[in-house]
């Protein structure tokens, strides 16, 4: 079992990531995102979508997590890149950048 330092678990997960950026991640494989870095994004946004302002519940069927910068556009799950998004919204906006998809706001 080799141990990596902490520069070079940072420089293979990198690559990783970049990998997984241009090539997808296989099904089931995608990051998970823990209970708790989801309870601090609904405290950083106050349990409402950032977009329409709805309020939803977390754990709910409408409470979403939502990617500002997409995955598939090089975005991360690190907590500035994540918001409270409701369904509609999060749905509608899919795997486009904020202002790709501001002109619909959510009505798409």
């Amino acid at each position: 079992m080799n141990i990596l330092s902490s520069e070079e678990f940072v420089t293979e997960n990198k690559k990783l990531h970049k990998l997984h950026v241009e090539h997808g991640y296989p099904k089931g494989k995608r990051p998970k995102i823990s209970k708790a870095k989801r309870k601090r994004i609904f405290e950083k946004c106050n349990s409402q979508c950032v977009y329409c302002k709805k309020k939803v519940v977390m754990g709910t069927f409408d409470a979403c997590i939502d990617h500002v910068i997409p995955l598939t556009k090089g975005g991360n799950n690190e907590d500035e890149n994540l918001v409270v998004a409701c369904r509609r919204c999060n749905g509608t906006k899919g795997t486009r950048l904020v202002s790709e998809w501001g002109a619909h706001n959510g009505k798409d």
